[in-house]
């Protein structure tokens, strides 16, 4: 009797090891999941006031609607969700973190339509700390344009730089001069460009959250004659549509808010 009962003793002890190492394994996935999903997933943290919502946030004179906004050189779709993957949050005053974000696409395409044919001296871009503390930011920039009754894209800005900060890698990883987080950066073209119908943006990919992405925190096209005047902050949440002698709460722009 002896050796059956070595037999079970032996036999419960694999099964009480088996049951052991089947627990802390699924421990294990739970923990990485839940680690996962904090990092690609639903962000637990507040946005601060007047981020990501209908807040006009500074003055537009050139009103935009998003006509598409694609992944190339792989064709994924965005891998964000929520306010993340929402252009529209950062255009027409808004501010919030915007994001595309894939696993191979080098290279990604905006483009918007102007509400009205206008006159523009550039496009403005601004890249905010991520109130999670993510990377954020777009590593080159192509800007083109198409006038009223064309069919065809005039380049007008060729950036070979990175706007903002990425993790491992970025199509180019070396930062312009004047460039600051919290602060519009000016992509201002040679002279101005008349009736204008179109715009389209065109940036590398850096790597964001462990993927090939790109990121900014506001996007305006800039109406000739806007460089006369400095950024401003809007603290009411609406603006009168003037620079000067205007009845609108609005300061220089800063960073740290009104």
């Amino acid at each position: 009797m002896q050796p059956i009962m070595k037999g079970a003793m032996k036999g419960i002890l694999s099964i009480v090891l088996g049951a052991i190492l089947f627990v802390g394994t699924m421990v294990l996935f739970i923990v990485v999941g839940l680690s996962l999903e904090e990092d690609f997933g639903t962000y637990e943290y507040e946005m601060p006031d007047r981020w990501c919502d209908e807040s006009v946030n500074y003055p537009v004179t050139v009103p935009l609607d998003v006509v598409s906004e694609t992944a190339i050189r792989g064709y994924e779709s965005n891998r964000e969700s929520g306010t993340y993957s929402d252009t529209d949050l950062v255009i027409n005053g808004g501010m919030c973190t915007y994001r595309y974000r894939t696993g191979e696409s080098t290279a990604f395409e905006f483009e918007y339509r102007l509400r009205e044919v206008s006159d523009i001296d550039g496009v403005s871009m601004l890249v905010m700390p991520n109130p999670g503390g993510q990377t954020v930011g777009y590593s080159g920039l192509e800007v083109y344009t198409m006038t009223d009754n064309s069919s065809e894209w005039e380049l007008q800005i060729d950036s070979p730089y990175m706007y903002g900060d990425y993790e491992r890698y970025a199509s180019y990883e070396n930062y312009p001069d004047g460039f600051d987080y919290g602060e519009w950066f000016r992509h201002a073209f040679d002279g101005t460009v008349e009736n204008v119908s179109h715009v389209k943006i065109v940036t590398g990919n850096a790597d964001q959250l462990g993927d090939r992405s790109v990121s900014f925190s506001g996007l305006r096209v800039d109406a000739a004659g806007d460089y006369e005047y400095p950024d401003y902050l809007i603290c009411s949440g609406e603006w009168d549509g003037l620079f000067e002698n205007s009845t609108s709460d609005m300061i220089e722009w800063d960073p740290d808010g009104c």
